[in-house]
């Protein structure tokens, strides 16, 4: 058992940033979904539209391909932008999302850089439904040596 020293000289040598890089990275994939679900959906990182069909027939098509999006962008027609969308952990704990889809540049010229991040509802289902905050506290707990 550790003595009360001890377990002072372990919680004050934990690094938290490098905590927080590993949770980010153990939630890495459900942090891609959840900004390609926002994409189904028609909403960027600001819980904005997307954006609008210029072609009332084109919004149709697309409102009976993905009922979910309610006639509005969703920036899916074969799958290929959703499936390659991927986030990159920068330095200090910033992270950046991207899809390696060829159209990605098109895409962000015409609709804006808004469409990757994640929105506050999606951060909240991080941190609450997928287990954000639960990673969190047990990394520390193992970097701390209390667990």
């Amino acid at each position: 058992m550790a003595t009360i020293r001890q377990v002072y000289k372990n919680i004050h040598a934990v690094k938290f940033p490098k905590i927080v890089r590993e949770t980010i990275i153990q939630h890495k994939t459900n942090m891609e979904d959840l900004n390609r679900e926002q994409m189904v959906r028609g909403y960027d990182r600001d819980d904005e539209r997307i954006g609008a069909y210029a072609s009332e027939q084109y919004e149709n098509e697309k409102r009976r391909m993905n009922p979910a999006a309610s006639g509005w962008v969703d920036l899916k027609y074969t799958g290929s932008f959703h499936n390659l969308l991927t986030m990159k952990l920068l330095k200090d704990n910033i992270f950046t999302f991207y899809s390696k889809d060829k159209k990605n540049k098109d895409l962000v010229e015409t609709w804006g850089s808004n469409i990757f991040g994640l929105s506050t509802k999606s951060r909240e289902d991080l941190i609450d439904e997928y287990g954000f905050k639960k990673s969190l506290v047990t990394n520390y707990k193992k970097a701390a040596k209390l667990i």
